[in-house]
């Protein structure tokens, strides 16, 4: 009866043992874990950042209309002026 009870507790204690040393093992992986996905949401905010300074076709495409129309704008008033000054000599 001794035997079986001493063998009952060498198997405890190496369940014990092993316990131990998984536990402590699995906490590291959580601390690697943690700090992976730390790093990972550090990156995925600076892309975020990167594309909402970029210039998007839309933005690109409103400038450009704009500028036509400056540049429509310009050129009628350059149309004008060269017209006004023809006629100023002419007459």
């Amino acid at each position: 009866m001794d035997a079986h009870i001493e063998e009952y507790k060498s198997a405890f204690l190496t369940t014990v043992f092993n316990q131990d040393k998984n536990d402590a093992n699995f906490r590291t992986m959580q601390g690697k874990t943690e700090n992976l996905r730390a790093y990972l949401d550090g990156k995925i905010d600076q892309m975020y950042f990167e594309l909402s300074q970029k210039v998007r076709v839309d933005d690109m495409r409103q400038n450009f209309k704009q500028f036509n129309d400056l540049l429509f704008i310009k050129f009628k008033q350059l149309e004008d002026t060269k017209e006004a000054v023809r006629n100023l000599i002419s007459y």
